[in-house]
């Protein structure tokens, strides 16, 4: 994986990490692509109310998770 997809899946890891009901919006190219891979998931959500409100975004899938935990394993602790 390269630096741009790892930021990617490092911003929906901290949106899901800090508990963010909604999915993380992202419009790139690096996104679909991750998604197409696997590493992403297509959510929707739909607000109610008298005028619904969809949010479109994306969520780590299990393969994910897995490769942004062990992109981790690279970083050297003090």
């Amino acid at each position: 994986m390269n630096k741009r997809q790892l930021a990617v899946l490092e911003r929906v890891f901290t949106d899901e990490v800090n508990r963010s009901k909604y999915p993380t919006y992202i419009k790139s190219k690096v996104a679909q692509q991750l998604c197409e891979d696997g590493y992403l998931g297509e959510v929707s959500v739909t607000l109610p109310g008298a005028i619904p409100v969809v949010i479109k975004g994306y969520q780590l899938t299990h393969a994910g998770r897995f490769a942004y935990c062990d992109s981790c394993r690279d970083v050297e602790e003090p």
